[in-house]
């Protein structure tokens, strides 16, 4: 994955948009980071003040073929300049690469959803657009514009 994207693949989750997710990630040395405050976690780090957003990928395997299309999609999304945070939450094994969850997390967040999906949450952790699939780049920038069009 380009090194500006930071992917979280989430084993797949129910919660549909609007829904609250509460839940910690790690970055690939470890600092851990909550859905629910992360713009306060991200400052304390990095020292930048912005409103991130989360990308969050939910597979069932890190070789599942959706996945691996994402992840090709994702290199034209330009995930820095869009303060976009994207974790890889997996089910079948622990992604160490950037941004992930555990593998229990992963397996909370998917409340038995057994497919690929994409949740873009804001930095309080509400989830505003899902796909259940393969999302475009074009669809990710498009619902990101809407969030900050909105202020969310």
């Amino acid at each position: 994955m380009a090194n500006v994207i930071i992917a979280l693949l989430l084993a797949s989750s129910v919660a549909s948009a609007s829904d609250a997710l509460t839940f910690s990630f790690a970055d690939s040395s470890g600092v851990i980071y909550r859905s629910d405050h992360l713009a306060e976690d991200v400052k304390k780090q990095s020292g930048v003040d912005a409103k991130p957003l989360l990308l969050l990928l939910e597979t069932p395997s890190l070789q599942d073929r959706r996945f691996l299309e994402q992840e090709k999609v994702l290199t034209h999304v330009s995930a820095e300049n869009l303060a976009l945070l994207i974790i890889i939450a997996c089910r079948g094994e622990e992604y160490k690469g950037g941004y992930h969850t555990d593998i229990p997390t992963a397996v909370r967040l998917s409340d038995g959803f057994k497919d690929f999906r994409i949740r873009l949450l804001d930095g309080k952790g509400v989830v505003h657009n899902v796909w259940n699939g393969v999302a475009k780049s074009s669809e990710i920038k498009r619902a990101v514009q809407q969030m900050r069009d909105a202020a969310f």
